[in-house]
């Protein structure tokens, strides 16, 4: 009797011990998926861009194309003046297009030597604009500080997939991101950096 219970415990025994390196070694082994298909990615950029103080505008804007839907990335804006002063800013998504003022256009740099010309344009203006219709998505003060001694704020909008998150998508030219200021500057001299990744599908 006392022979059999042991072949019996010594069976159950060995058995778990055959499991244990395997389920070990099974909790080890990470597990890996595909990496995204990476799409087409752009940026462009304004330095010292002289943004007049005179009413409520769009800074830049980051136009929407005719042939591609684009999914803007990032947005960094940050900024010197004259004279220190914090201003609010908007990252607005705009249905209707911004009319009137004095803008140029940044030039675009492929991520990849590889992909095709960027469709998506990022325009910047010096004379203030009449903004379209639009909802702000994003808002933050940000600090200018004085141009001779400051070392700028840095504001940082980000739409990361890997997070599953929506990129702010722009499906045709009557659609933009614009990085706005809701309220006249309490002083002039702003000079605003704005730099802007998305990238372009079908």
């Amino acid at each position: 009797m006392i022979r059999s219970r042991f072949s019996a415990h010594a069976f159950l025994l060995a058995g778990v011990a055959a499991l244990l390196p395997l389920s070990a070694a099974s909790a080890q082994v990470p597990s890996f998926s595909a990496p995204p298909y990476q799409a087409p990615t752009f940026a462009a950029s304004f330095t010292g861009l002289a943004v007049p103080q005179t009413a409520a505008m769009d800074a830049v804007c980051l136009v929407g194309s005719a042939t591609k839907t684009l999914r803007v990335l990032r947005v960094a804006v940050s900024g010197v003046d004259a004279t220190a002063q914090t201003a609010n800013i908007n990252l607005v998504k705009r249905t209707v297009a911004s009319t009137g003022g004095t803008s140029s256009n940044a030039t675009v740099v492929k991520l990849d030597s590889l992909s095709g010309a960027a469709t998506g344009v990022l325009t910047g203006y010096t004379v203030a604009n009449t903004p379209g219709a639009g909802v702000a998505l994003r808002a933050a003060a940000i600090g200018f500080g004085a141009a001779t001694t400051a070392t700028p704020q840095q504001i940082v909008w980000e739409f990361n997939p890997q997070l599953l998150q929506q990129p702010l998508t722009l499906r045709g030219v009557a659609q933009s991101a614009c990085v706005n200021i809701p309220a006249a500057l309490t002083t002039a001299g702003v000079a605003l950096n704005v730099d802007v990744t998305w990238t372009e599908l079908q």
